[in-house]
C-alpha cells in the first residue's frame, strides 16, 4: 500500500516497545496531529523481524531499551531489511555521542520521552520524506 501524502492516516506504523504505558502516549501524540494509523507492536526481536516481513510498515518507532532488545539493534535490522524505511527512537535518555551515532546509522530522529510533544512533527516529517513525489 503506498502512502498517500494527502492522507497522512493511511500508512502503517510498527511501534517496537515492551511496555503499554509508553505505546498508549505515542498513540496519543498521533491522534493530537490527526494522524491515526494502522498499528501493529511488537516487542521481542522475533516478532519484529516477521513484522517487517508481513506487516510492511511505513515507519517505525522503538524503544531504546526493552528487555531483550534494542532501539539500536532494531535500526540495524531496518536497514538490511529496506534502508529507506524511517526508524524514529523514543527514548528516555540518551547521551549525545549515542544520538550521533544513530543518526550515523540511519536513524531519522530521536524523541525523548520527556519531550514527547516531538512524536508527531517527527513522524509526520518522516512520512513527508518518503511519500512518492507527484
Amino acid at each position: 500500500m503506498p502512502l498517500h501524502p494527502e492522507d497522512p492516516t493511511d500508512f502503517r506504523l510498527l511501534i517496537v516497545e515492551a511496555d503499554a504505558s509508553p505505546v498508549l502516549g505515542m498513540l496519543g501524540q498521533l491522534r493530537h496531529v490527526g494522524l491515526a494509523p494502522t498499528v501493529q507492536v511488537v516487542g521481542e526481536e522475533e516478532e519484529y523481524r516477521r513484522a517487517l516481513e508481513t506487516f510492511r510498515p511505513q515507519v517505525v518507532l522503538a524503544a531504546y531499551r526493552l528487555p531483550r532488545f534494542s532501539g539500536r539493534r532494531a535500526l540495524n535490522i531496518a536497514r538490511a531489511f529496506d534502508p529507506e524505511l524511517p526508524v524514529i527512537l523514543v527514548t528516555e535518555t540518551l547521551s549525545p555521542q549515542n544520538a550521533l551515532r544513530f543518526l550515523r546509522l540511519g536513524l531519522v530522529d530521536c524523541v525523548f520521552l520527556d519531550r514527547i510533544s516531538r512524536l508527531g512533527p517527527a513522524v509526520l516529517q518522516a512520512l513527508a520524506q518518503t511519500a512518492p513525489a507527484h
